[in-house]
């Protein structure tokens, strides 16, 4: 085990390239805070940073946030975990989209394929690292995504885009906005096909995957001052969007006739929103309600065919809702104090007797406190504290205190040191499923049972950095963590004296395990004139309990093998003369495996990326066509072992009416 001292001068060593600024103020504090002054580090992915890597979604965006791993099960199911608990269904890292909480009620995971949001609508993707419970709420545990999008005032008149790759790829994009004194509005439409999946299957136990995408966002701004001073101004957001996944395998290759052996999987997922965002500033005085309705509706269809012996299918669809109200008010009390306090209140309706049986349906609630503080007592200090209590229906009161203390030592070096703690509440399916399958001439079989008693995930992390940044063109930044994680909910398997799918046994979940994790993060920024520089690196040290013997399937899984050791990315781009812009990224990860799934580790990957562009201005139109290489270094493994990833080029052809 590395003490953490010796992180320190681990970190000291770190040789990082040349960086590229980003944005001054970042969004995602209730306070609005510069990268540097802010109680986290931050990471701010930007729409030139999203354009010159070539990425298709916004996994492919996050994979170049320092920490964060992204994986496919396949072509539907898109995995993002960060700082080692890559599990196939992460649910500790909050993820907002422009401040509302997207993740399911049910898991407390995210579906990323049905976020209806395409990347076009992003404006910039900031990742706070760390736990963030104090002002996020309880599943950020490990850090917060928000995913902002683009403002209707700051966007073209009219945009349409296509692409079109030789891995099954087919994407269609339109965008158009309208703007007036008082209103401006942004539609935008997104279809998004990928109907091979996985590009190489195991031949011995081959799968089909295809998934289609459809999703539609409205956004209207209204700036209220202009027809009163004082209105304030107001954003509602509509989104919705349909994914349907298609998936069909074989669960027993040494059939002489593995046509008649399979499991297949379709899956039908709606998923639509609606948001509204009040903002009134009287004075020092600054207040911000929002009122939030979500509503997931899966319907998702397995079956299992052995012949003659059996011949079934069962629904493990479910229906959620959400509605989330909050309010916070904000009050610069002189030059050096600014302080904020709100409550938000949450309740969610679960319905689904596939995975809640008997418990079917459940509603929880869920009521917070918070309050943030920034005092500046000097010019080169910067005091933060902040915290939030929290209870709810599956929880006792929680508190999640974050301090933070920054400090600019020298023109352009700025030092943070910070302790936060976080919390994740058990979700309704960890708490109370009762699922099963009838099989015919059987009967009821069941699968998992929840016991239910279970106490919240607890974070306590100690971190220091140090950020660089002598001018606009360059940014460096360095983080040293250390992370205690206890009362971690773990699937195990315990005794069970009726018919069960493992004889003798049903899945269910426990506090178990305690994992500590320490690590450097670096990155890196640079942009000036033609030339834009990223670099990023992350090294991981994950120590925890191993869960062995009663674990699921009999197996032994180890947190540190869900991290790896070795993260590093590089960004190159620069723009040349007539209008071409060239660019590549490289990725390296050390091996890995993702936990709570049998699959072994996917060994050292390493991913190549390359983009050549051509722009054109016609009058008021630019026209850019680009051609995009993807794994130009071979096939990359980056969930399973039996699938891979092929190098693959696509075509993106995009027109812009400003």
């Amino acid at each position: 085990m590395i003490p953490f001292a010796r992180l320190m001068l681990v970190a000291a060593a770190v040789v990082v390239p040349p960086a590229m600024a980003i944005e001054d103020v970042a969004l995602s504090y209730r306070l609005p805070q510069s990268v540097e002054r802010s109680p986290n580090s931050i990471t701010v992915i930007d729409r030139e940073i999203i354009r010159m890597s070539g990425a298709l979604s916004i996994g492919d965006a996050l994979s170049l946030v320092p920490g964060v791993l992204v994986g496919h099960k396949d072509a539907g199911m898109e995995s993002i975990s960060y700082q080692g608990l890559s599990d196939e269904f992460p649910r500790r890292t909050q993820v907002l989209v422009n401040g509302r909480s997207i993740f399911l009620p049910t898991s407390g995971g995210v579906s990323w394929k049905a976020i209806p949001v395409q990347l076009e609508d992003v404006e910039r993707i900031e990742v706070i690292h760390g736990p963030n419970t104090a002002l996020s709420g309880s599943n950020a545990l490990l850090g917060t995504i928000n995913i902002i999008t683009r403002h209707p005032r700051e966007t073209e008149t009219f945009k349409v885009g296509t692409t079109f790759g030789t891995n099954g790829t087919r994407n269609f994009s339109l965008r158009g906005s309208a703007a007036g004194d008082v209103l401006a509005a942004t539609v935008s439409m997104h279809n998004y096909a990928d109907i091979d999946g996985y590009d190489v299957k195991s031949d011995i136990a081959p799968f089909t995957d295809e998934m289609r995408h459809r999703s539609g966002l409205l956004r209207v701004d209204g700036d209220l001052n202009r027809l009163h001073t004082g209105l304030g101004e107001l954003t509602m957001e509509i989104g919705a969007s349909r994914e349907t996944t298609d998936l069909g395998g074989f669960i027993d290759p040494w059939i002489d006739e593995p046509q008649g052996n399979e499991a297949t999987f379709e899956s039908n997922t709606i998923h639509n929103y609606q948001h509204l965002t009040w903002r009134g500033e009287y004075g020092a005085t600054f207040t911000t309600v929002r009122l939030a309705h979500m509503d997931d509706r899966v319907k998702e269809i397995q079956a299992l065919v052995i012949p003659p012996m059996l011949d079934t299918s069962y629904d493990n669809g479910y229906t959620g809702r959400r509605n989330d109200a909050e309010i916070e008010v904000g009050h610069r009390l002189n030059h050096d104090l600014r302080a904020l306090v709100g409550a938000a209140y949450r309740d969610e309706c679960i319905h689904s007797t596939a995975l809640l049986g008997g418990n079917d349906p459940q509603t929880v609630h869920m009521k917070r406190g918070f309050a943030q503080m920034e005092w500046a007592p000097g010019e080169d200090w910067v005091l933060h504290a902040m915290g939030a209590w929290e209870q709810g229906d599956l929880m006792d009161t929680q508190f999640a205190p974050t301090i933070a203390v920054n400090y600019q030592f020298a023109k352009g070096h700025f030092l943070r040191m910070a302790y936060a703690e976080g919390y994740r509440h058990p979700m309704v399916y960890e708490e109370m499923a009762d699922r099963f399958v009838e099989i015919p001439m059987i009967g009821r079989v069941q699968y998992v049972e929840s016991l239910g008693g279970l106490d919240p995930e607890r974070n306590r992390t100690i971190d220091a950095a140090w950020i660089h940044r002598p001018d606009w063109t360059l940014e460096t930044s360095l983080r040293v963590y250390q992370t205690r994680l206890d009362r971690l909910i773990t699937p195990y398997e315990r005794p069970y004296a009726g018919l069960s799918l493992y004889p003798g046994v049903v899945m269910d979940f426990r506090n178990a395990n305690e994992m500590t994790s320490r690590g450097v993060e670096a990155s890196t920024m640079w942009r000036e004139h033609d030339w834009i520089a990223r670099g990023t690196y992350t090294y991981s040290d994950v120590r925890n309990e191993s869960v062995c013997g009663d674990s699921l399937a009999g197996s032994c899984f180890l947190y540190e093998d869900g991290q790896p050791r070795h993260n590093l990315s590089v960004l190159l781009g620069k723009k040349l003369a007539h209008g071409w812009v060239v660019s590549g990224t490289y990725q390296y990860i050390s091996g890995y495996r993702w936990i709570w799934v049998d699959y072994p580790n996917v060994g050292d990957n390493q991913f190549l990326n390359l983009r050549v562009a051509k722009l054109w201005r016609h009058g008021r139109s630019d026209v850019e066509l680009s051609l995009i290489g993807r794994n130009l270094l071979g096939e990359v493994h980056d969930f399973r072992t039996d699938a891979s990833w092929a190098p693959a080029g696509l075509v993106r052809l995009v027109i812009s009416h400003l």
